[in-house]
């Protein structure tokens, strides 16, 4: 098997969510974060015959790099990286060991808040978060705009970067740690929120359930 350039760019994204990887049978990849905050799924080109457990998926991925235009074989006991002069060999896990996403479809208990932003808006936003130290990424409507905020939602007094994203007519600020925010995949978005606190994050490439902070607030 050739692993396609998506496949490697969601697997590569998948090892900032969890270390480990549970390959199910089929052509989507799923992954859920230790502390369960986050969850992706991607559909991808390839399609696995083996379910198999890979517990350091950096090290699975850092041995496709150093191969040169490599065959990769999921066999019975362990995963098989080979090119024309090397071939590296790394076994399969417990599936007990590893944190795996549920097989069950999963869906939002509703609907609260609906907004979409771009892969700069997002970038932007990062990276106020980083110049001013703050743990938080927001949503915050006002009733007339929407903006994609920078804060800490702890401190009320606290420095804010906010980029406006939209327009809404609801009243809503809806927290997101930045660490989990980090974790989602560059692209643009169009994001659902329920104020059960959970969000869905979806794009054509890859979607991602992600919570939301209990500090959130919903008119």
């Amino acid at each position: 098997m050739k692993l396609g350039e998506k496949t490697v760019t969601v697997l590569k994204n998948f090892s900032q969510i969890n270390p480990s990887l549970l390959i199910k049978e089929g052509d989507v990849l799923s992954t859920i974060s230790p502390s369960k905050s986050i969850l992706g799924k991607a559909k991808v080109p390839n399609t696995f015959d083996t379910r198999c457990a890979i517990y350091e998926l950096s090290k699975f991925l850092g041995g496709f790099s150093i191969a040169e235009n490599p065959e990769i074989e999921f066999g019975s006991e362990a995963v098989t990286i080979k090119d024309a002069n090397s071939t590296q060999s790394i076994r399969y896990a417990a599936e007990s060991n590893i944190k795996a996403p549920p097989d069950k479809n999963l869906t939002l208990p509703g609907k609260d808040v609906s907004v979409d932003f771009t892969e700069t808006q997002l970038k932007n936003v990062i990276r106020g978060a980083g110049v001013y130290s703050l743990p938080d990424i927001a949503f915050v409507g006002d009733g007339s705009t929407v903006s994609l905020q920078a804060l800490d939602a702890k401190n009320n007094d606290g420095n804010i970067y906010s980029i406006a994203i939209g327009n809404t007519d609801k009243t809503f600020r809806v927290i997101f740690k930045v660490e989990n925010i980090l974790k989602i995949m560059p692209g643009n978005y169009h994001v659902d929120i329920s104020s059960k606190l959970i969000s869905h994050f979806t794009n054509p490439e890859i979607e991602y359930w992600v919570g939301v902070e209990s500090t959130s607030t919903f008119s």
